[in-house]
């Protein structure tokens, strides 16, 4: 999680970790200036505390943040990058096509079968929210977010479903595919709520987008020597 201000310069950045992986994080004090954020994650549901945590934000970064950009841990900044690279219009971008266009030739490689199998997403998005969502939120997993969004996402999760929001994003499916939702759900609840605190981009519809700044791997597809060199040669 890194906090912004606008200011063209990130103001802080938290690092949320298992409390139990504690020493394998406190070594990146001596190298870094970053914040620690350790919890108690729920045995065996790791993924989906994970996906809590990002919906959290707000309990974790310091007081008088105004906007969150979350990083996902398998992925690499892949060039220099402020605040700025992540807003227009002072509003913080979002990247959104439809499902259905998931399920399409993609028009950019003709090869493929389809744009992408993350349509298999759409059940669990609309049980979580609630809705017939229309769109996809997930095409990129680095987004910045207002600090207002937290508080009323949870709520609408809890209302909906009459439980705690920790107790029911972490009473899913924890292996993949997971059952509980992260980006494609706060995404789409993003879109019908709070519309115009984004500017909002169908990659779709032809019209030019902001590019991915980051390189992003696939943690279910696990480390082989070809990615840790890829990432090493990243690093160097």
């Amino acid at each position: 999680l890194i906090g912004t201000g606008l200011n063209n310069l990130f103001e802080g950045v938290t690092i949320c970790h298992p409390a139990q992986e504690a020493a394998l994080f406190n070594a990146l004090h001596s190298k870094f200036d970053v914040r620690l954020h350790g919890y108690d994650e729920v045995p065996g549901k790791g993924m989906l505390h994970h996906m809590a945590k990002m919906a959290q934000a707000d309990l974790v970064v310091p007081p008088g943040t105004k906007y969150v950009l979350h990083t996902d841990s398998d992925g690499i900044f892949k060039m220099p990058s402020t605040p700025e690279s992540f807003f227009w219009n002072d509003k913080p971008t979002y990247l959104i096509r439809t499902w259905a266009s998931l399920g399409v030739p993609d028009r950019r490689h003709p090869i493929a079968k389809t744009v992408s199998d993350c349509g298999q997403w759409k059940p669990y998005t609309d049980r979580q929210l609630g809705w017939d969502t229309e769109f996809y939120a997930m095409c990129l997993n680095t987004q910045a977010m207002p600090i207002e969004f937290y508080a009323p996402y949870r709520a609408h999760i809890e209302n909906l479903h009459k439980r705690p929001f920790l107790d029911f994003m972490v009473d899913g499916r924890n292996e993949f595919p997971q059952s509980i939702m992260d980006w494609t759900a706060m995404g789409a609840w993003a879109h019908k709520f709070m519309r115009d605190k984004f500017t909002w981009y169908d990659v779709e519809n032809g019209q030019p987008y902001p590019m991915d700044r980051k390189k992003a791997f696939h943690s279910h597809s696990g480390f082989t020597p070809a990615i840790r060199a890829e990432i090493e040669s990243m690093l160097t």
